[in-house]
């Protein structure tokens, strides 16, 4: 047995994630038909993402917390949806539409919509 220290192991783990996680060799890039199919296949949107969308589809615009409370409950926390309608938002499945004020924390906060398929 050996005396490795939590440093040593730590050091060692690390080593093995780089390894596990690093980009492809070159030798072994993806080819370019490869890249064409994820290209057109998108974003597939599963779990909590799919969720959201159904429901705003369904119920239109919508904050946060409206989402939040409608799909996980009131006591839920709002991390439970916000990170995820960020990124629909980012990947251009959904856009704010506007603004309103929380009846929880009386701030501004956005109002958020689906868009419909082949909308821009």
């Amino acid at each position: 047995m050996g005396t490795d220290t939590q440093e040593d192991l730590f050091h060692h783990e690390a080593e093995v994630w780089a390894r596990k996680f690093s980009a492809p060799a070159p030798e072994r890039a993806l080819h370019s038909h490869s890249l064409e199919a994820l290209d057109a296949k998108g974003e597939e949107l599963c779990g909590r993402k799919a969720k959201i969308v159904a429901w705003l589809r369904a119920n239109g615009a919508a904050s946060d917390r409206n989402v939040k409370d409608a799909l996980f409950g009131e006591g839920a926390d709002m991390n439970t949806v916000r990170p995820r309608i960020t990124e629909l938002i980012n990947s251009g499945v959904c856009h704010e539409v506007g603004s309103i004020v929380d009846s929880v924390t009386g701030l501004h906060v956005r109002l958020v919509r689906a868009k419909n398929e082949g909308e821009l």
